[in-house]
């Protein structure tokens, strides 16, 4: 049995989200507004503190005094950054784009009353990703430092800013990364405790641009395990110094997620497309635990996971008996869940 139908059947039949197994004061407190609240603050306080262990730059052992004013400087070397290097502006372009393709040529006629949770809900996650980077980084190379062995395999070439060699050093690094992603994701999906923490994605019923980034921050803690490590222990990947040709996997992963009626035929397996991606968000049983892949499909096809979409097949999406709707629903989903875990051997 895999993850989803093994934690599904955690639920009582009468628990639509399955909040009912939690301590009655949480529960309540989360149908409130104030529980959006408590959830928005508790991100900005744990991007403030990232903030504050990775961009100030400033001495832990100094002065109580000055450590407000070492502080400040930090967000505003955060914010800089953030602003400066683009990233943020053309993955909003990106999602511009996506919302006009839905709206022009849609796989599903869906509300979108999701967006009021998704899109600030993705504000704060990407806040928070950017915040902790230079962290995911540091626990990595901790990681491979306790194996003692990094960059067994060099793929680095002299791309000497060529367009065609930058793409060349984009794919490499793609294919790499999608390698990795696919058996991260896979566990996320048959391990329970691991998919506990990703079903937050998948709750969407109305799959479109803006759940790129409805992701549980905790996924972020995982990655530099499952993803970041490994990839330094085992290759040295290639610089790819030209910025937009660099961002274009990440920029794709927004169109994989769109609503739009695109799929690629015959070549299904040479590229993901957004029909190829949402039938792996499908309700439907026998699109479970398929088309892992978010970039290359060849990976779904050689492990035995591809499912070929058939022609104007784009399912309805979603988690079953699962529904999220608030940001304190988004922050506490997995808490929950494994609480309902925990209860269930004592539930007799």
């Amino acid at each position: 049995m895999d993850a989803e139908q093994s934690t599904l059947s955690l639920e009582a039949p009468t628990e639509r989200s399955g909040r009912g197994r939690l301590p009655r004061a949480l529960a309540a407190a989360r149908r409130l507004p104030l529980g959006s609240a408590a959830a928005a603050l508790a991100f900005l306080l744990m991007i403030a503190l990232a903030i504050g262990l990775t961009w100030t730059g400033g001495d832990p052992e100094g002065d109580v005094a000055g450590s407000g004013v070492t502080w400040l400087s930090g967000v505003g070397e955060f914010l800089g950054n953030l602003y400066g290097d683009l990233t943020l502006q053309v993955l909003l372009l990106m999602a511009v784009v996506g919302l006009l393709l839905e709206r022009f040529i849609p796989a599903r006629r869906q509300g979108m009353s999701n967006s009021l949770l998704n899109i600030p809900y993705s504000v704060l996650v990407l806040l928070f990703v950017a915040a902790i980077f230079p962290l995911q980084l540091v626990l990595a190379e901790t990681l491979t430092g306790w194996v003692g062995v990094r960059n067994i395999f060099d793929l680095n070439i002299d791309t000497g800013g060529s367009i065609p060699l930058v793409v060349v050093a984009m794919l490499i690094e793609a294919l790499v990364v999608d390698f990795f992603f696919y058996w991260f994701h896979r566990c996320q999906h048959t391990v329970s405790l691991l998919w506990q923490v990703h079903m937050l994605h998948h709750t969407d019923m109305a799959l479109n641009v803006t759940t790129t980034h409805r992701v549980h921050f905790l996924e972020h803690a995982l990655t530099p395990i499952f993803m970041i490590a490994p990839i330094m222990l085992l290759f040295e990947l290639p610089d790819r110094n030209i910025y937009w040709i660099a961002l274009a996997p990440t920029m794709w992963s927004y169109m994989v997620h769109a609503n739009v009626r695109i799929g690629f035929g015959r070549f299904w397996w040479l590229l993901s497309s957004p029909q190829y991606h949402r039938v792996h968000h499908s309700i439907e049983p026998e699109h479970q635990n398929k088309n892992f892949a978010v970039w290359f499909p060849i990976y779904d096809v050689m492990f035995g996971t591809a499912h070929r979409p058939k022609p104007g097949e784009f399912p309805e999406t979603g988690v079953a008996g699962i529904e999220v709707s608030t940001l304190s629903d988004a922050f506490m989903l997995p808490f929950e869940r494994w609480w309902q875990m925990a209860k269930g051997p004592f539930r007799r």
